[in-house]
């Protein structure tokens, strides 16, 4: 959880002139989007590792 690790409204103020954060997506953002899809990927894995492994799946699942 990142409020387990950094003060979060610290973190907030320090950025808000840059972005805008939000604490959590709108009810209607979350039932859009399901849970986050979540794999294996090889610590020392390449650009093109990346190619063939990730962005297969990153484009099926959107």
């Amino acid at each position: 959880n990142f409020s387990d690790i950094f003060d979060v409204d610290w973190f907030i103020s320090y950025l808000a002139k840059d972005v805008t954060i939000i604490k959590q997506l709108p009810k209607k953002i979350r039932r859009s989007k399901g849970n986050p899809y979540t794999m294996r990927v090889p610590r020392k894995c390449t650009p093109r590792c990346y190619q063939s492994r990730v962005l297969p799946v990153l484009l099926k699942k959107h």
